[in-house]
């Protein structure tokens, strides 16, 4: 590998690196601070509708055999209006659905009705409210203590929460909403929106490393052809060194020719050299000057 190709290599790699980092920092600061924003939207859902709520019917609807009852049926219809009606474009509620204590055990905590139509996934009265395959055993009040928690989605909990409360203020059930990203929800458009910079700064980094690489090594590669080619005997090769800015450019742009037979040197900038006779021609000088002093000292 050149060296121009590792200075290309080497500087389109720290863009890179510097830029992805950046980017995934700020997705996943901005992924946080949205998906909040949807959990608060999902609280203010929960907690306009469990005002609605009549206490009594939910109390009615226990285990199983509640299915029959009138108070579900009644209780189911007017909790799927409430998620029909915030089925929008920004704004998308899956579900909705009362959690009861259990008669067993009151810290565990059983659906009452529950707003799924596919049968997969519906629950039943009765049926045992679990987080990641487990029973959650922190009862109704343990819920109604994690509303609050906004970072975390109230520690675990994908569905935002809201007391219902009979006359005396008693908790009687929690109604739980579940939220999924909207079609337009910036959920989904938060990932292009941020891989499109990156894209431009990767392609402003490869422009600019192809021409800082050529720049940097193209002196580089000149004196190296120079000294190749003084080292197969052409001494009449030039090399030259880019002008510098400052006091040292009056020294810049030189080049030197050497010449056989006489040592001279050239410069592109100030006053024309001198020019050095070769060692021979000073030999021949010598011996026509002197012919009689050579006589004599031979004598």
């Amino acid at each position: 590998m050149t060296y121009r190709t590792k200075l290309f290599a080497m500087l389109l790699a720290l863009v890179a690196v510097t830029g992805g980092l950046q980017t995934w920092a700020n997705y996943v600061k901005s992924s946080g601070l949205l998906r909040q924003e949807v959990h608060r939207k999902a609280r203010s859902i929960a907690s306009t509708t469990a005002t609605l709520l009549d206490p009594d019917v939910i109390k009615a609807i226990r285990g199983r055999s509640g299915e029959a009852r009138a108070e579900y049926a009644q209780l189911r219809a007017q909790l799927r209006a409430v998620r029909d009606a915030n089925r929008r474009e920004d704004v998308w509620v899956e579900r909705i659905f009362t959690l009861v204590p259990a008669h067993e055990n009151r810290n565990i905590v059983e659906y009452g009705v529950d707003t799924e139509e596919r049968f997969e996934y519906l629950h039943h009265p009765g049926d045992i409210y679990t987080r990641n395959g487990a029973p959650v055993s922190i009862g109704l009040d343990g819920i109604n203590r994690l509303e609050s928690n906004l970072t975390d989605f109230q520690a675990g909990f994908s569905s935002a929460f809201a007391p219902v409360r009979d006359r005396s203020g008693k908790l009687v059930a929690e109604l739980g909403v579940t939220l999924i990203p909207a079609p337009h929800s910036l959920l989904r458009e938060i990932g292009p929106a941020m891989l499109a910079p990156l894209a431009v700064t990767l392609a402003l980094a490869l422009l600019v490393a192809m021409i800082l690489s050529g720049q940097v090594s193209k002196p580089l590669y000149d004196l190296r052809r120079t000294i190749e080619a003084i080292g197969k005997g052409d001494l009449n090769v030039r090399a030259s060194a880019p002008a510098s800015s400052g006091s040292s450019s009056k020294w810049a742009r030189r080049s030197v020719r050497w010449r056989p037979g006489c040592a001279s040197a050239t410069r592109s900038s100030g006053p024309s050299p001198a020019t050095y006779p070769a060692r021979s021609s000073i030999r021949s000088w010598r011996t026509e000057s002197f012919p009689r002093s050579r006589a004599s000292v031979a004598g």
